[in-house]
């Protein structure tokens, strides 16, 4: 972050199952995010997520029921770019009951964000959801 002058960044991590044994499947992080990049997908790994106080002030996670930490990412992509590092610096641990491990479930979620969250119009949150939708397909067809 210091050396390249970037508010916020986030990394690599790999996964681990419920009793502590590795999934092998390690999220690799892009070398950039835009807002508008995340608003088809949310693709900062909350665990990994760094922001610089300095930059955005103090920020907090806006009290809605799930995906607190994407509409902060969205908050703060509004100010900078975020950079990832294509390295893992932690594991993230998958249960059968985390938010995380059913991705259609989050639809909703991401929906209220778009809507209440952003104030995106009514077209924009359904292509946005549309899109979301397709990338979590692909994700498990292709």
């Amino acid at each position: 972050m210091n050396d390249n002058n970037y508010p916020f960044t986030f990394s690599d991590y790999d996964k681990m199952d419920a009793n502590g044994r590795s999934i092998n499947d390690i999220i690799k992080s892009k070398k950039e995010v835009t807002y508008y990049s995340a608003l088809y997908k949310n693709p900062i790994g909350c665990l990994t997520a760094m922001y610089d106080v300095r930059f955005f002030g103090k920020q907090y996670m806006p009290s809605i029921r799930k995906r607190q930490d994407y509409a902060l990412w969205l908050k703060l992509l509004k100010k900078s770019n975020a950079y990832g590092l294509n390295q893992v610096l932690s594991t993230y641990r998958v249960g059968n009951e985390s938010i995380s491990s059913n991705k259609f479930k989050l639809v909703k979620y991401e929906w209220q964000i778009y809507r209440e969250v952003e104030g995106l119009s009514l077209l924009q949150s359904i292509f946005y959801t549309v899109s979301a939708i397709i990338l979590k397909l692909k994700s498990y067809f292709w």
